[in-house]
C-alpha cells in the first residue's frame, strides 16, 4: 500500500486521521540527539514547510530564502555589499581604482594589464 501525501503534510500533533498507529507526527526535536544544539522556531517552521511530501504544498527555493530563518543572514550581505558599494565610491572620487582591500578591482586591473603585454 503506497502512501498517502497527507499522512506527510501535518503541523507537529495534529492527528493522522484513519489507519494511523502513532497519532500524528512526531516533532523534530524528538528525532535529535540529546546533545545536539537546538534549532530556533523559525529554522523548525523553515523545516516544516520544506520536508513536505506533497510537492504541490511543499516550498520553492525562492520561498525559503524569503522565510525569516534568513533575515541574520539576508541583513549581513545587505550591509556587506552597502560597505563595498561606499568604499568603491569612495576610490572613485579620490581618483585611486587600483588601490585598497585586495578586493575584485585589483583582480581585474592586473588581469587586463597583463593582457596587454601579452598581445
Amino acid at each position: 500500500k503506497s502512501p498517502r501525501a497527507e499522512n506527510y503534510h501535518r503541523r507537529p500533533g495534529a492527528s493522522a486521521g484513519a489507519g494511523a498507529s502513532n497519532g500524528g507526527r512526531r516533532s523534530w526535536l524528538s528525532l535529535l540527539p540529546r546533545d545536539a544544539p537546538v534549532p530556533s522556531r523559525e529554522g523548525l517552521d523553515l523545516l516544516d514547510r520544506l520536508l513536505v511530501y506533497d510537492h504541490g504544498e511543499r516550498w520553492t527555493a525562492r520561498e525559503a530564502m524569503d522565510h525569516p530563518f534568513f533575515d541574520e543572514v539576508r541583513d549581513g550581505v545587505k550591509g556587506e555589499l552597502l560597505r563595498r558599494r561606499i568604499r568603491e565610491l569612495g576610490r572613485r572620487e579620490r581618483g585611486d581604482r587600483g588601490s585598497g582591500d585586495g578586493g575584485g578591482s585589483q583582480v581585474s586591473s592586473c588581469t587586463s594589464e597583463s593582457r596587454g603585454a601579452t598581445q
